[in-house]
């Protein structure tokens, strides 16, 4: 009878990682096609890998904000779909 490693678990943990990612990727991509937006889910992580915050400090605060850059029509788009709001360059959910 051959004996369980503890790598054998780690393996079952990675390929549990890996589906959970797989799915939570698909998510998105249902929703914008759903909305007429055709983007394959490379399209879409390229677009999230690009988002640009800026931090930044305001006098007497203990901590620093955070807000986004300009966001370009992809991005955008993307965030509105999927149930955001960006006002002032901070994010807000609908």
């Amino acid at each position: 009878m051959p004996k369980c490693q503890r790598t054998d678990s780690k393996a079952w943990m990675h390929a549990l990682a890996y589906v959970a990612a797989l799915s939570y990727l698909g998510l998105p991509t249902d929703r914008l096609k759903d909305s007429g937006i055709l983007l394959s889910e490379n399209e879409i992580t390229e677009e999230f890998r690009t988002l640009r915050i800026a931090t930044y400090w305001i006098a007497r605060k203990r901590k620093p904000r955070r807000i986004l850059e300009e966001l370009n029509k992809n991005q955008l788009t993307i965030l509105h779909v999927l149930g955001f709001w960006v006002k002032y360059g901070r994010v807000l959910q609908s």
